[in-house]
């Protein structure tokens, strides 16, 4: 079994990256519009099946299992906070960002961050000259459904860059232009950005818990036997365990 092309999930959320949605504000349709022509371009530019088999790049296949993790345990959590009310969603709590709200925007534009800086590399460009642009907003969303459209793009335009890759490409150096220019493998960065989301996730598990609505379970997503607890989600995703998995 072979990496596809990420046709699938380009053509899920096709309609939504092609609406032009004035409730998600700037950001919203920005972040939407990039991650429309990621994906387009990945499906333009796929590796050989061939350079892309499991069995010959099984740490590139691990990313990929990681990205795919990422994006579920954004779904659930972003689905119980978006049964917060607006003034539960913003209210004052105790962690490292004061709000919900400025947390779940923190990751975010973190992940805006490095992906340009991943997906350039790739594509051969140059480093972007001004990486903090994506800081420019704290917060772009003021809205959970709103943050929770583009997250999910961005999960997406992060599964599709992880299934384009061979364990080669993980060795190249990618550059970030900060003040002190930052220089990683693709491996370490990819592994730093999984690990920013899992960090930061934990704090607004945490300030759920100061809520009336149940912080969802994350850790049942890599064993076998407990695909039925994700199955729901999957559905909702658009995914199945061997799209997923691959070859075991």
């Amino acid at each position: 079994m072979f990496f596809q092309p990420y046709v699938h999930h380009y053509r899920e959320i096709r309609p939504a990256i092609l609406l032009d949605d004035g409730s998600a504000g700037v950001a919203g349709v920005t972040a939407l519009s990039t991650c429309r022509n990621m994906l387009q371009w990945h499906d333009m530019h796929s590796a050989p099946p061939e350079k892309r088999s499991i069995m010959n790049n099984p740490l590139a296949h691990h990313i990929t299992s990681q990205a795919y993790n990422n994006a579920w345990a954004n779904h659930r959590l972003l689905k119980a906070c978006g049964q917060l009310s607006e003034a539960e969603f913003q209210a004052t709590r105790v962690s490292f960002f004061p709000t919900i709200q400025s947390t779940l925007n923190h990751i975010l534009t973190c992940d805006w961050f490095y992906l340009d800086a991943l997906e350039r590399e790739l594509r051969g460009e140059a480093p972007h000259p001004d990486c903090y642009v994506f800081f420019e907003q704290d917060e772009p969303f003021t809205d959970c459904a709103a943050l929770h459209a583009a997250q999910r793009a961005s999960d997406l335009r992060l599964i599709a860059h992880c299934r384009s890759l061979c364990d080669l490409d993980l060795a190249r150096p990618v550059t970030i232009l900060r003040d002190t220019p930052q220089v990683d493998t693709r491996q370490r960065m990819l592994a730093h950005l999984f690990q920013h989301q899992i960090h930061h996730r934990g704090q607004v598990h945490a300030m759920l818990a100061g809520t009336r609505i149940a912080p969802p379970q994350l850790d049942e997503f890599y064993c076998a036997g407990e695909a039925g607890e994700r199955a729901q989600d999957f559905a909702e995703l658009g995914w199945t365990e061997d799209e997923v998995w691959g070859q075991r």
